[in-house]
């Protein structure tokens, strides 16, 4: 299940680099900001929501009008796009157990000692 978050927002790092945000508590707000991160604008979800929905609602607000904003929010939108359709698209895969591993060792030097031999 994916994590869901009451508010979104975008950021600029002190590096300069501006970063699309997740919280559930404003409280986040005290540690960007003793990070040394600036120009920190969040917004509050209607209801909580995953990354992906919170990057979309982001794309609906004023702080889309921002054009260093609209880049970051357009490629958040994109990479939560693409992780959540590699998430649906996973297969689960059996973990052997230690007796099974030890098996297939042994076969797989037994098929390479007939190959050498």
């Amino acid at each position: 299940m994916e994590q869901k978050f009451k508010y979104v927002g975008v950021t600029t790092n002190a590096d300069g680099r501006t970063k699309v945000r997740f919280a559930n508590e404003l409280i986040r707000i005290k540690v960007l900001e003793k990070a040394k991160v600036t120009n920190i604008n969040f917004v509050e979800l209607a209801k909580e929501s995953t990354k992906l929905e919170a990057v979309n609602h982001l794309a609906t607000t004023e702080l889309y009008s921002d054009p260093k904003f609209q880049q970051t929010i357009d490629e958040a939108v994109e990479k939560y796009s693409t992780m959540t359709t590699s998430v649906k698209t996973a297969k689960t895969v059996k973990a052997k157990s230690p007796t099974e591993k030890l098996a297939n060792l042994k076969e797989r030097a037994a098929k390479k000692t007939a190959v050498t031999a």
